[in-house]
């Protein structure tokens, strides 16, 4: 200790002066507080249960600056006096901590150390309240990335990535109905943080337009939902909504076939189930169509998110037989991987891919012929790109002969019907 002169030493303590008398031969500083923090804010965060509290260091020039340590503590449980560390030698200037309890306010308080060895060295506590946030921030909005017709009368389908907030716990699908109000279309449906929701089907009390062409602007919307109640809204999925019936005419058509009949190739017995093989170009029975690639560009173009937004409900073939063997019979169709007709050949070519039946068919009639979805698909995906037209595949009877597109300009269109 630093030793006085024989005088009474003057001194202050928090502010009041006081004297410290002789010990002996020599005289002693007295033990003096740190100064108390500066500034102590306690606050809550966007977390639920959490405040935090900041401070600086002492703005009292008289009074010793204590270790450069601070003892952070909160009371538990509350109002009740008693106090718990969260740091007991804290340098950082703010520290946290996360209650329990789900509603009122909280306390926390600090100090500053002062000689470890002294403990009338340290500061007082300085102690601040505030109420935690105990319900959290809504959740973000989910992000959409399509909506579409679903096939189905009524049906949409929606694609969309969950918030990823730790609370979401669900969503529902909205859509406006024909005053533009939004409707609900059933309860909440569960799922978790950030999950991918693929293709949703949603059922919808709105008529879906029918084969007449009709047009209607239609909007989707996502809202999402978390275990306190709160919800967020998604983007509006939102365009005009047709139900188009368009025809694409057939490029060419063809006269030959691989697949789907009895026996070895025979070009010169053309007389067997299959369509388009001949060793008598009079015996040509034009069972290929070809369309190059006007399906699958018709079908690409896309919606607010650069995705695909024409939806194909159904696409339908007309056709028409001019004769073979004089008896009604099965209408096989099938797809082909063909763009183009390569004119004269001496040897089938081009297998017909899911090839069924797609009706009975008379000797001499024109007709239109639902085409079965997988092959529907296969067009509008540009899988496949052409068509063909066989008797039944198994020996059975009569063969067909099909008109030349030179003869019927509307042999072989295909009427798409869509829905975007």
């Amino acid at each position: 200790m630093p030793i006085l002169n024989d005088a009474d030493a003057l001194y202050l303590q928090d502010g009041t002066p006081g004297v410290v008398a002789y010990m002996g031969a020599e005289q002693v500083w007295p033990v003096q507080q740190a100064g108390v923090p500066s500034n102590v804010v306690v606050a809550a965060t966007g977390e639920v249960g959490e405040l935090v509290i900041t401070w600086d260091p002492t703005t009292d020039t008289e009074a010793p600056a204590g270790d450069g340590t601070y003892r952070v503590q909160y009371e538990e449980p509350p109002d009740s006096g008693s106090w718990v560390n969260i740091d007991q030698s804290s340098t950082s200037f703010s520290e946290s901590h996360v209650f329990t309890g789900g509603s009122g306010s909280r306390q926390m308080r600090v100090r500053a150390n002062g000689d470890e060895a002294v403990p009338s060295t340290n500061s007082a506590y300085i102690r601040r309240t505030d109420t935690p946030n105990w319900t959290p921030a809504p959740p973000a909005p989910p992000t959409m990335t399509d909506w579409r017709p679903n096939g189905g009368t009524n049906m949409y389908a929606v694609w969309f990535t969950m918030p990823a907030d730790a609370a979401v716990n669900g969503f529902k699908v909205e859509y406006t109905d024909a005053a533009g109000a939004w409707v609900t279309t059933g309860p909440v449906v569960a799922a978790t943080p950030g999950q991918v929701i693929a293709a949703h089907s949603v059922f919808t009390a709105e008529a879906v337009p029918g084969d007449a062409f009709q047009s209607r602007f239609d909007s989707v919307r996502v809202v999402v939902s978390d275990s306190f109640g709160q919800t967020a809204v998604g983007q509006e999925g939102s365009y005009e909504l047709k139900d188009a019936v368009v025809g694409i005419n057939a490029d060419y058509t063809g006269h030959y076939h691989e697949g789907d009949y009895s026996g070895g190739a025979d070009p010169a017995n053309w007389n067997r189930n299959y369509q388009g093989w001949f060793s008598d170009p009079a015996k040509q029975y034009w069972g290929y169509i070809y369309y190059g690639t006007q399906i699958n560009d018709w079908c690409k173009r896309t919606n607010t998110w650069g995705e695909q937004s024409c939806h194909v409900t159904r696409m339908d073939l007309n056709c028409e037989r001019t004769g073979g063997d004089g008896l009604a019979g099965d209408l096989y169709i099938g797809t082909h991987d063909l763009k183009v007709n390569p004119g004269f050949v001496t040897e089938p070519k081009a297998p017909f891919f899911d090839t069924a039946s797609v009706g009975v068919m008379q000797p001499v009639e024109i007709g239109q012929y639902t085409i079965p979805t997988v092959q529907s698909e296969d067009l509008r995906t540009g899988v496949h790109w052409g068509l063909g037209m066989n008797a039944e595949p198994f020996g059975g009877k009569p063969y067909m002969f099909f008109i030349r597109k030179e003869d019927n300009p509307g042999h072989g269109a295909i009427l798409i019907y869509t829905w975007g």
